[in-house]
């Protein structure tokens, strides 16, 4: 990796970063689990990139949504394998009732 590839994703991380974090955040229910989904998908992409997976076949900031939103789906299930609930995280939860109501439907998911 040169310096010019990783200040292109510097740049990639600046600008997707926020929206990436609400999304997790929505997902998870939980700000400091959000951080933790979205530095590990940011190390993914990077991975990825790094090794040639990413094709080109969708736009970059679409393939990063993928990327968080199964880091988060993957974060829910470990959760439930160790026995948490999403009552342990109630104090971390994002007020909108919409982030509730999608992150229980991703934590139903997870159990599949």
């Amino acid at each position: 990796m040169g310096t010019g590839d990783v200040q292109a994703f510097r740049e990639i991380v600046a600008s997707t970063a926020p929206a990436l974090f609400r999304l997790a955040a929505r997902l998870t229910g939980s700000t400091q689990e959000a951080e933790d989904v979205l530095q590990d998908s940011y190390v993914k992409a990077w991975n990825a990139i790094e090794q040639d997976r990413f094709e080109g076949r969708a736009q970059l900031e679409t393939w990063l949504y993928r990327i968080v939103t199964n880091t988060a789906i993957d974060a829910l299930r470990s959760q439930r394998r160790r026995g948490r609930t999403g009552a342990s995280l109630s104090a971390d939860t994002p007020a909108a009732g919409q982030a509730a109501d999608t992150g229980a439907a991703l934590r139903e998911l997870a159990t599949w």
